[in-house]
Order: structure tokens, then C-alpha cells, then sequence
């Protein structure tokens, strides 16, 4: 098997500029631009194809609009993180309700690995 024929056609195939859907097709060039350019250097092997991977990263850019501006603060490396995140980041409620708007609606929790470690006795993460 010639593998520079097949390693040529992949690239020029990887190479072509995403076209997503009504999402992606609202936001200026110059994030059309630099979504396309994420998928190209930093997500090429994608179970999503360029088009979905495009109106997904546009998804989150119209829902960070909201958050323009806002300051961000990490806890991380202590113990208390993991009180921070069962309260704060990962409760399915959250997700649900005031998180809704930053929830990817097409996220598949089922495809994490691990999630029966933060489920609750009462089913939530």
C-alpha cells in the first residue's frame, strides 16, 4: 500500500475550509476564520465531520457572547476542587437550569469515561 498517495489525499481533504450550517454562517469572517483554522490545526481527527465540528464550535461562540467581559477565576490542585466542582461545575441541575445556555444541547454524557465516579446516589452528576 502506497501510504504517500493516501497521506496526500487526506490532507488535501482536511485542507478544505468548513461550510457548517445557520450558526457558523452568523458569525463574522473573522471568527468563521478562526474557527476554521481550530478545526484544521487542533481538531483534525474528529468523530464530527469539518461541518459539524464548524456549527458546534459556532454554538459556542454565540453562547460566550453572553460572557464577554466576564472574569474567570480557577481553583485547581487542592482537594477543595473537588467541593468546588460537585457544588459549582458539574451538577446535572445546573446543566439543566441556569447552566442551560452554556450546555452544548448535543452533548452525550454517555460518552465520557467515568461519570459513575461523580453520580450521586441520587443520579445526578
Amino acid at each position: 500500500m502506497k501510504k504517500l498517495p493516501l497521506l496526500t489525499s487526506l490532507m488535501l481533504l482536511m485542507s478544505q475550509p468548513a461550510d457548517a450550517g445557520p450558526l457558523f454562517d452568523s458569525l463574522p469572517d473573522e471568527k468563521q476564520m478562526f474557527i476554521q483554522t481550530l478545526i484544521r490545526d487542533h481538531f483534525p481527527d474528529s468523530t464530527l465531520s469539518r461541518d459539524e465540528q464548524a456549527e458546534e464550535l459556532a454554538w459556542f461562540a454565540h453562547a460566550a457572547a453572553y460572557l464577554r467581559g466576564t472574569g474567570i477565576w480557577v481553583l485547581s490542585e487542592q482537594l477543595p476542587t473537588n467541593d468546588y466542582e460537585a457544588r459549582v461545575l458539574a451538577l446535572s441541575d445546573y446543566m439543566e437550569g441556569a447552566g442551560k445556555a452554556f450546555t452544548l444541547p448535543t452533548l452525550a454524557l454517555e460518552d465520557f469515561i467515568g461519570l459513575e465516579f461523580i453520580t450521586g446516589p441520587d443520579g445526578k452528576i
